[in-house]
């Protein structure tokens, strides 16, 4: 936990020398460079993924969304696990959770995702991914290989990355004289 606590301090100090903090979390093609989904047919195919990713602030990291033709699934980044759509602001603590959604498919259910997890790591250092709704993780945080039973479509929701977030933590609770008195 100490360290731990030392990183969020590290991370906080280092991100204070930058004016802005523009940073993505981004969906990309794993070590091996597949980026693709595996539908649900009887011939199984890779496709290839259109994806958003999520950013502290503007539009992330975008390949598009369900392009008819070589995108055929399309993913998300999302700050709820209720809205696939919400991909970009701070969080809310130093440790939090985003949520990797099946957002669209123009061919059948999904059976199988690989990709990649990418930052620039200096906002959203993702450490650990958790499948839900019956979605298996053979990878690790930054490396998925997925496979998904019951052929869902869109929305649904495929699991939670657990990020270290290094930028400003929301400080609503706080009156303007407590906030001074941090930093003093």
């Amino acid at each position: 936990m100490r360290a731990l606590a030392l990183l969020v301090s590290v991370g906080v100090v280092f991100l204070s020398a930058f004016d802005a903090l523009a940073s993505e979390l981004c969906i990309v093609p794993s070590p091996n460079g597949v980026n693709g989904s595996v539908a649900c047919d009887s011939n199984p195919q890779v496709h290839d993924n259109a994806a958003e990713g999520y950013a502290l602030s503007g539009y992330p990291c975008s390949s598009g969304m369900c392009l008819k033709g070589p995108d055929d699934y399309g993913w998300s980044i999302s700050s709820s696990s209720t809205n696939s759509s919400l991909f970009s602001g701070p969080l809310s603590s130093n440790i939090d959770y985003l949520y990797l959604w099946l957002t669209c498919t123009t061919t059948e259910g999904i059976a199988a995702m690989e990709c990649g997890l990418e930052s620039d790591n200096t906002v959203f250092v993702p450490l650990a991914f958790e499948p839900m709704n019956g979605a298996l993780n053979a990878g690790t945080a930054t490396h998925l290989i997925l496979a998904v039973g019951g052929c869902p479509r869109e929305p649904f929701l495929i699991g939670r990355i657990l990020v270290l977030y290094l930028g400003p933590v929301s400080v609503e609770s706080e009156s303007w004289g407590d906030i001074k008195a941090m930093y003093r």
